[in-house]
């Protein structure tokens, strides 16, 4: 979800400055307890970013999250509300629902509709 994400010739993630931002705040105001634990979901692994965060951050271990945690409120769906940002993600191998790049969800996007009235 990182926008400032960069990847490598082989599609894979190099470097997120959010997640660096992240865990260099939680280090910073860490007072000894616990530990920094990132959860990784099915997109997240198919772009390599357990190994990317693992190996900069020398972290050693990675929760895996499974499919069907969508129930969940905490599971880390976003609404998104420009075309061009779903159409971004969904190429970079996120599940976006309804599909950005269908050609009725477009021209509902611009009549400033959300596309859910196509999918019904």
């Amino acid at each position: 979800m990182d926008p400032e994400l960069e990847f490598d010739a082989a599609g894979k993630v190099k470097k997120s400055p959010e997640m660096d931002r992240r865990i260099e705040m939680y280090r910073r105001f860490h007072e000894g307890y616990g530990e920094v634990l990132v959860q990784a979901n099915v997109e997240d692994t198919r772009l390599g970013v357990p190994e990317c965060i693992a190996s900069k951050h020398n972290l050693e271990r990675i929760e895996l999250k499974k499919w069907g945690y969508g129930a969940k409120s905490t599971s880390g769906e976003i609404k998104v509300k420009a075309i061009e940002r779903a159409i971004e993600l969904k190429r970079r191998g996120y599940i976006v629902l309804p599909d950005p790049e269908d050609a009725a969800i477009k021209e509902a996007y611009k009549r400033g509709g959300t596309g859910q009235e196509s999918c019904r």
